[in-house]
């Protein structure tokens, strides 16, 4: 374990001195091909499974960031892909770093975005506060966890889109899942549907907020016998209805 270690820190100190080495000496543009070069590198040694080639390319990546500046679009997906894959692979203090520069990023480029360009990045702030949740989450950083819960909520709230009452579930779902409050999950629960089935009717949200309701209420053992057994049943049946609206537009087999 020790030998692996060594070899990833020799790895990773080699990396970061080529890196700055080259980005003593290229343009931006040349920069960004090298960028784009590594990910593809990185996008193989994924596949292959082999993480030291993989740390290797993504280090070598960190020092090239600061002379892309005019790739908006390219550091967006950048750093969202990057948060994505290190969760993937269970290094959840990388995925967690790579989110905050995603925010982070996209906070200090708000003011320059049109109106048109921020809407269409509400889904994706969105992802990455309620993955910070998530990830701090896993990581017992509670209070941490909670502040981008509450971060998520706060910043959809300013346009109500339907991610707003999606945030507001997931602020359930951690005291649901993580804190094992089911009291207070059931109002954010039903807060949120509240929201979703008057702004957003036809949305599969509203069945995932029953499906959270439901799964509450049974926990708490509100429902006597024989109507629970009628319950499981509607629970299935929307269960199967979501499968259904989120598989139809991808043309995937329901079950």
């Amino acid at each position: 374990t020790n030998l692996k270690f060594l070899k990833l820190f020799i790895v990773i100190f080699f990396s970061l001195s080529v890196s700055i080495s080259n980005a003593q000496i290229i343009s931006e543009d040349e920069a960004y091909q090298l960028h784009k070069a590594h990910s593809d590198s990185m996008k193989l040694a994924f596949n292959e499974q082999k993480f030291d080639k993989f740390l290797s390319h993504y280090f070598q990546q960190l020092d090239l960031i600061p002379l892309i500046k005019s790739k908006d679009t390219y550091l967006f997906e950048y750093y969202m892909s990057s948060g994505y894959t290190f969760k993937s692979l269970g290094l959840l203090k990388e995925s967690v770093k790579s989110y905050k520069d995603f925010l982070n990023y996209y906070h200090s480029k708000a003011p320059e975005l049109s109106t048109y360009d921020k809407k269409q990045k509400i889904g994706s702030v969105s992802y990455a506060y309620s993955s910070l949740g998530n990830l701090y989450s896993k990581l017992s950083y509670l209070d941490s966890a909670v502040i981008q819960y509450k971060n998520n909520i706060k910043f959809t709230k300013v346009d109500k889109t339907v991610f707003y009452p999606s945030a507001i579930n997931n602020y359930g779902l951690f005291f649901y899942l993580t804190k094992k409050d089911i009291d207070s999950a059931l109002i954010y629960f039903n807060k949120a549907y509240d929201i979703t089935r008057k702004a957003f009717p036809n949305h599969h949200l509203n069945g995932s907020i029953r499906d959270n309701i439901a799964d509450i209420y049974i926990e708490k053992n509100k429902l006597i016998e024989p109507r629970s057994c009628i319950v499981r049943i509607l629970i299935f049946m929307n269960r199967l209805y979501i499968r259904i609206i989120r598989a139809i537009p991808l043309g995937l087999k329901i079950l």
